[in-house]
């Protein structure tokens, strides 16, 4: 059963240990818009991230969010979209807020209440800029699995 840290270490954006080749400068100092940013195949992603200032990855992660929540919006309730808006909104803490025990339960329950109402794939579409998409469950086991996880973690 994947635990919900596994989660948090995945979609919230952990610092990932890339060295930065190739990398003059210059071209680490004009930020990239959204849109050439992921347009960036996921390693170069990752590269680039690690030398982007908090300011523009918090922008960056909000705008995949908030293009992501816009997508979605006429299949979500009114429920799973205020929970993603919170976690929006809380973007800026994962990269300026202390890194405390209160902080580290607040994102945990946060990111509990989005994969509860919206789901873990969603959850991770909507906020993980530098992983791959997360392929979708094909098999009856997988998916039964996916249900008895979401049981277990959500139904209290």
């Amino acid at each position: 059963m994947q635990g919900i840290a596994v989660l948090a270490a995945l979609v919230l954006l952990q610092p990932v240990n890339v060295a930065v080749q190739d990398a003059t400068p210059a071209a680490r100092v004009v930020p990239p818009t959204y849109e050439e940013f992921v347009a960036l195949d996921i390693p170069q992603r990752r590269e680039l991230f690690v030398t982007l200032s908090p300011e523009l990855k918090i922008r960056l992660v909000q705008t995949h969010g908030e293009r992501w929540l816009a997508s979605q919006r006429g299949r979500l309730s009114p429920d799973q979209t205020q929970a993603i808006e919170a976690f929006i909104r809380y973007i800026p803490e994962i990269f300026h807020g202390p890194s405390d025990r209160a902080a580290l339960q607040k994102e945990l329950e946060l990111t509990k209440t989005i994969r509860c109402r919206v789901g873990e794939n969603a959850f991770a579409e909507a906020f993980a800029i530098l992983h791959p998409p997360q392929e979708r469950r094909q098999g009856w086991r997988d998916v039964v699995d996916s249900w008895l996880e979401w049981v277990v973690e959500c139904c209290d």
